[in-house]
């Protein structure tokens, strides 16, 4: 056991970021307008169940930051697209 306030021994790189869950889901109907003309609604979700994706933790060591988390990512996106085939 190193004594307080020391750097001890633990090799570089040693800190890990939390763990990535995500769930992306797309669904699309297609309807026909004419035999050679067809418009496809689609529907995309990205993160459908809203987990947040933190960044990693301030490795400065000595650092005011030192082991804060102070960033995540994007939150649930839903995209809308219309597509007209002919």
């Amino acid at each position: 056991m190193n004594a307080a306030y020391t750097y001890g021994n633990a090799a570089r790189n040693t800190l890990e970021a939390p763990g990535n869950v995500n769930l992306d889901l797309g669904v699309y109907k297609q309807f026909a307008i004419r035999e050679q003309v067809a418009a496809q609604f689609r529907v995309e979700c990205f993160n459908l169940m809203n987990t947040p994706h933190f960044g990693a933790a301030g490795a400065t060591v000595g650092g005011s930051g030192y082991g804060v988390i102070s960033s995540a990512g994007d939150p649930r996106i839903f995209q809308l697209a219309l597509r007209l085939r002919f």
